[in-house]
This record gives C-alpha cells, sequence and structure tokens, in this order.
C-alpha cells in the first residue's frame, strides 16, 4: 500500500465519523419536531372543537334578543387561528367551516335554538380533517 494513503486512512475514518454523525443529529432532530408538532396540533384541535362545542351549546341556550359571549367568541377565534398556523390548510378550512356553521348560521339565521344539519355535518368534517392531520387510523 501507498504509504500516503496509508497516511489518509485514518483521516478519512475521523471525517466519515463526523459525517454520520451530522447525519444522526440531523435525523433525530426530524423525529423531535415531528413530534412537537403532532403534540401541538393534538392541543390545538382539541381546543377548536371544544371551544367551537362550548359556543354551540351556548347559542342554543341563550334568547335570540341575548347577546353572544365575547369570551366564548374570542376562544374560538384564537383557537381557528392556532390551527392555521400549526396547518395543514384543509384543517383550517374545516376548522372555519365548523365556526361558521355555528357561530354565523346560529346566530344571524335564528337557528341558534336547534343544532342543524350543517353543524352536524361541519363538525364531521372537522373531526375527518384533525383524525388525518394527525394520522390517526380508525377501524
Amino acid at each position: 500500500m501507498d504509504p500516503s494513503l496509508a497516511a489518509l486512512l485514518p483521516l478519512a475514518g475521523v471525517v466519515l465519523t463526523i459525517l454520520a454523525g451530522l447525519l444522526g443529529a440531523s435525523i433525530q432532530r426530524r423525529g423531535e419536531m415531528a413530534r412537537w408538532l403532532r403534540a401541538e396540533r393534538l392541543r390545538a384541535y382539541t381546543d377548536q372543537l371544544l371551544a367551537t362545542d362550548r359556543m354551540m351549546g351556548l347559542l342554543i341556550a341563550k334568547a335570540p334578543e341575548d347577546p353572544v359571549d365575547a369570551d366564548a367568541l374570542e376562544e374560538i377565534r384564537r383557537a381557528v387561528a392556532i390551527c392555521q398556523l400549526l396547518g395543514p390548510d384543509k384543517l383550517y378550512e374545516a376548522a372555519t367551516r365548523f365556526h361558521d356553521a355555528v357561530y354565523v348560521d346560529g346566530n344571524y339565521r335564528g337557528e341558534s335554538r336547534r343544532t342543524s344539519v350543517a353543524r352536524i355535518e361541519a363538525r364531521r368534517a372537522y373531526i375527518v380533517e384533525a383524525r388525518t392531520a394527525l394520522g390517526v387510523k380508525l377501524g
């Protein structure tokens, strides 16, 4: 073996070790980020579902002339905004349709005393998109 090549072998081993370490760290970071994003999405999607369900209950219980609970409305807006930030876009769109079916339809069309089919369908569509985004497979 050429003496100059023999001198380079330990250096090549060091370089390969460093590259393998960097690759491993990169893979680990991606995995940690994916776990963090999934946990944050789960929390955000659950908060949005609970806030919108709460608003639906408040709208059904209130008299038509009573004002809408501003805190409950702000809670929904915040939850929907977080869904928009965390994505995906299909989930945000489903959250917006669910919000509109509950608040806009229920408050402005005088349907606050009953649960409409549109509300139930919008809720169901939101849950399907949340499960898809979270990678939840049932059945």
